[in-house]
């Protein structure tokens, strides 16, 4: 029945019904229509509730990293699996992560490890750092 009376309106007007919606619950029609300038009026009724979830749990530059990091709309559900923190560069992701991971030994001075090229050649396959964001690419 739902899908029914869901094809009988143009993704405009489900919009429109859930922006007056959303109104009523105190969100902000300039945010809002920012929203489905980019992402689509269909887009805004499948995934606005999702997203405003996330920048609420995390906040919004983090959910504009993932969306800026060629993760779609329709992933946004997605960010709490895919995200790892916010880092001052891929070397420092680098770094904590093989020490999460591997926990490595106390080692002399001495010996350096290259962090970049370990990114480079190891994790930037897997990960993706934008503005200091780090994404994984498979969840």
């Amino acid at each position: 029945m739902t899908d029914m009376l869901t094809t009988s309106f143009t993704d405009e007007e489900l919009a429109l019904n859930a922006l007056e919606e959303y109104l009523e619950e105190g969100e902000d029609r300039d945010e809002m229509e920012a929203f489905i300038e980019e992402h689509g009026h269909k887009n805004f009724y499948n995934h606005f509730d999702e997203y405003r979830e996330m920048v609420k749990q995390y906040d919004q530059d983090t959910v504009d990293a993932f969306l800026g990091a060629d993760f779609d709309i329709s992933d946004i559900s997605r960010l709490e699996d895919a995200y790892y923190g916010q880092y001052d560069s891929e070397e420092e992701f680098t770094e904590n992560f093989v020490n999460e991971c591997y926990g490595l030994p106390d080692m002399p001075s001495w010996i350096a490890i290259d962090w970049k090229e370990t990114w480079e050649d190891g994790l930037s396959w897997d990960y993706t750092f934008i503005n200091g964001f780090v994404f994984c690419n498979h969840w």
